[in-house]
């Protein structure tokens, strides 16, 4: 005899799709996931189709036999799930995750189609899990579900290798909806299906950019950018992230004028980026040093980039009325056309959907804005070099002197280039600034 699990949840505000509610809130979270919930129960299936749940009974149909979750953990308790049913003289067995919205009738019939020429099947997310896993009761193995990170964006790989030596099916690929980004795609995507149309409302009320500002010791010069940023748009279809450390927070001490959201993160930029971007909104991520001034119009710019390229960055002006920083500014410019890797300080923006797709920053303590447009191009996305400019302080080369500074910085930027890591170059780096090993 053959079973489909539907493993699942109680929907409860600030206990369902918590990823995606940190973003667009538990109530439209909870909506969320009651759509993909009546989605899954509305799933045809040609055999028995049990619901394993968590929490209160009282969201799963009638005319759905359910069984309680059991165990420590998520690999437990989907291993136990199969158990109950192979104890109760079910042969083949397929269990399917509530958070897939293109699951149908088609999805699970091939599935346990697929176990009758095969020990297991297993159907792969596009973020490195997987949704569906089914067994034969004869080849069932405790292993794929033992040290299982079901977080992690190897899961899927992992589960691979647990499972040898079995004769595996892989399903279809689809995708799950974890951020805004997987919601805004899917939408995007599947406008007709039911969760598109109770998202849309939903993501109407969210800006279109998203503007992240690092932050340390910079409250004047925050202050300044952040109300310099709202003048200059056009639309003001904007929302703004300050990240501080946890070490130093702004909270207490900034005074916006202008709307804000303030966060903390681990010292470092990567970090505060990251933190910052995990908070975002909008379709569109743009990440601004505190002491950078966009252009006029910047919004429009920058939408206008993004209808044909994926990435993008402005030129870059320093502010100070000298030769030398003059040279400095058409040598940045140049290096970054020629090279395709603007610095940070040229206000990087993404579409979300490729900036998590891009890993975000990596988490290294210098290079990060050199690393991520690497990275970008090695995965063949299209990158915009804005001819507008964003104005960026010199006070950084009138603090530590002009030709020096500029002679650190090329130093470290092509030493990072001839693969010196970033931890060597960020040692080197203190103690060229602080005088610090």
């Amino acid at each position: 005899m053959k079973a489909v699990i539907y493993f699942c949840k109680a929907p409860q505000k600030g206990k369902v799709k918590t990823r995606l509610g940190r973003t667009i809130g538990e109530e439209n979270a909870l909506a969320i996931y009651s759509v993909l919930l009546k989605n899954l129960f509305s799933t045809p299936s040609h055999v028995k189709a049990f619901v394993a749940y968590s929490g209160s009974e009282d969201f799963i149909p009638a005319y759905l036999p359910r069984f309680v979750q059991e165990g420590e953990g998520l690999g437990a308790r989907m291993k136990n799930a199969f158990l109950h049913l192979f104890d109760a003289g079910f042969s083949q067995v397929v269990l399917v995750g509530a958070d897939i919205p293109r699951v149908d009738s088609v999805i699970l019939q091939n599935a346990l189609e697929a176990l009758d020429t095969h020990d297991a099947v297993l159907s792969p997310t596009k973020d490195g899990g997987y949704y569906l896993i089914g067994f034969n009761k004869t080849h069932f193995t405790c292993k794929a579900f033992e040290n299982a990170i079901f977080d992690n964006a190897n899961v899927y790989a992992l589960t691979c290798k647990a499972l040898e030596p079995l004769h595996v099916k892989q399903g279809e690929v689809l995708e799950d909806i974890d951020t805004l980004g997987d919601l805004r795609q899917f939408c995007a995507d599947f406008p007709a299906h039911m969760l598109a149309q109770t998202a849309k409302p939903i993501l109407e009320k969210f800006p279109r950019i998203s503007l992240v500002m690092p932050v340390f010791f910079e409250d004047e010069s925050a202050v300044q950018t952040i109300a310099h940023a709202f003048e200059n748009a056009n639309n003001k279809d904007i929302e703004v992230i300050v990240v501080d450390t946890h070490a130093r927070t702004c909270i207490d001490v900034l005074d916006f004028k202008n709307p804000a959201r303030l966060h903390t993160a681990p010292k470092g930029r990567a970090n505060q980026l990251n933190a910052g971007f995990d908070l975002a909104r909008g379709e569109v991520v743009l990440f601004l040093h505190a002491d950078t001034v966009l252009p006029k119009d910047w919004d429009d710019l920058i939408t206008e980039a993004l209808h044909v390229k994926d990435a993008g960055a402005f030129g870059l002006h320093i502010d100070a009325p000298s030769r030398w920083l003059g040279f400095v500014t058409w040598a940045t410019n140049w290096r970054a056309r020629l090279f395709g890797t603007p610095y940070g300080d040229q206000a990087h923006f993404f579409k979300v959907s490729v900036f998590e797709k891009l890993g975000k920053y990596p988490t290294i303590p210098i290079m990060e804005d050199v690393a991520i447009m690497k990275t970008l191009k090695r995965q063949g996305f299209r990158l915009a070099l804005l001819n507008a400019r964003v104005t960026t302080s010199a006070r950084r080369w009138h603090k530590e002197g002009l030709f020096y500074t500029t002679l650190r910085n090329r130093t470290l930027s092509t030493l990072y280039a001839l693969g010196v890591s970033s931890e060597r170059l960020a040692r080197w780096y203190r103690a060229l600034k602080y005088g610090k090993k």
